[in-house]
């Protein structure tokens, strides 16, 4: 059952004021930052193009294809020798091992309404609420607003990513710990597979406590593993230096050093999909710094129209609604400029647009005051 603490805070037309002011300073900030972050997100590297120049070399290849050059290796991917966590699991064909750590305990969540009053104040209710669920990362109880009755027990086993110090596809080698790998699969527990310990198992997790998995209690504990297991398919992308795979360096700025699921084809599909996701990501970001950067630049106008409550709701509706299509524009605009100029090829074609529309323009108005001119003197 929940814990659940409110607080009231009263605030003045003078404070609210003052904070319209603060929230303009951040908002033109925002609306500043919003151009040069959507003009660098359209200047990304696409990783997937650099990746499909990459010379294809067999995972089995002894020849110098591809010698000092971006490479593109397909492959089962193996770790040399087997990899543990010494306190939970026996040694295993893992490339990555990955622990993670649950306590079942208090968490705090809050939730703040603030009312509008007449004459322009305020007032702010601030909800606590105490669960206890499970969570990585419990907090200390001095760290709560409401400390009393929810302190939390020691954690004493913390989460820990284990790596092999080596890993071949094929032929070639690299240190998985520096190079970026393939998600991680969850491990399903065996009792092959446990170390001794205090926990005991229960389904896919290793459980201390005075609980149990359907009924838990305060301080319970439950670790779960994933890994990166021997075998997968993959491939690599990274600078051949004779069988080890090295960072490689796009016009010495992007790296390229990972390996990818499936096939080169799959991957730098994998990569392209990457790119768009987060070019549309940062785009949304983009247009939501302008629009509400520019709402916060004209809060002082509503915190001035909330001595009224309504009308100062109904501003910041309309305000809202109005700077909507402007940011939109500006956003679109921004994007727009921002791949022509970052396209040499559609640059040139654009330019050369603008000057042939404007030599057609010129040209067609001399035409036309020629003939004026022609039809005045046969007048």
């Amino acid at each position: 059952m929940s814990d659940v603490y409110r607080s009231v805070t009263n605030r003045s037309l003078g404070d609210n004021l003052i904070d319209s002011v603060k929230g303009m300073l951040v908002g033109a900030v925002l609306f500043a930052v919003a151009f040069p972050l959507l003009w660098w997100n359209e200047g990304r590297t696409d990783i997937s193009g650099v990746a499909k120049k990459a010379v294809v070399v067999s995972a089995t290849a002894t020849s110098s294809t591809g010698e000092g050059k971006l490479v593109s290796i397909t492959g089962e991917l193996k770790p040399d020798g087997t990899l543990a966590d010494p306190d939970f699991l026996k040694p295993g064909a893992w490339t990555r091992l990955r622990r993670e750590v649950e306590q079942f305990a208090w968490v705090e969540s809050k939730a703040t309404k603030t009312e509008k009053k007449l004459g322009g104040g305020s007032q702010e209710i601030t909800t606590y609420t105490y669960d206890q669920k499970w969570t990585q990362s419990p907090r200390d109880a001095d760290d709560f607003a409401h400390p009393e009755g929810h302190a939390n027990p020691k954690l004493d086993v913390s989460g820990r990513t284990f790596y092999a110090p080596h890993a071949n596809v094929g032929l070639y080698g690299f240190a998985p710990e520096d190079i970026e790998l393939p998600p991680a699969r969850p491990i399903t527990l065996t009792a092959e597979l446990l170390a001794s310990s205090a926990f005991k198992k229960t389904g896919d997790y290793l459980y201390r406590g005075k609980g149990s998995a359907d009924a838990p209690r305060l301080g319970d504990v439950r670790v779960s593993f994933s890994a990166l297991e021997s075998g997968r398919r993959v491939t690599a992308y990274g600078q051949r230096q004779g069988t080890s795979i090295v960072p490689y360096l796009h016009e010495g700025k992007d790296k390229l050093y990972r390996v990818v699921d499936g096939t080169h084809e799959e991957a730098i599909a994998t990569l392209h999909g990457e790119h768009t996701t987060t070019t549309w990501i940062l785009r949304l970001v983009g247009f939501l710094f302008m629009w509400f950067g520019m709402a916060l630049v004209l809060g002082p106008i509503n915190a001035v129209l909330d001595i009224v409550p309504f009308i100062g709701s109904t501003g910041r509706a309309l305000t809202g609604v109005a700077l909507f299509p402007i940011a939109l524009v500006l956003s679109g605009i921004t994007v727009l400029t921002a791949i022509v100029a970052h396209n040499p090829i559609l640059l040139l074609f654009v330019v050369a647009a603008v000057i042939g529309g404007a030599a057609f323009f010129i040209q067609r108005r001399a035409t036309a005051k020629k003939a004026r001119g022609a039809v005045k003197m046969a007048a």
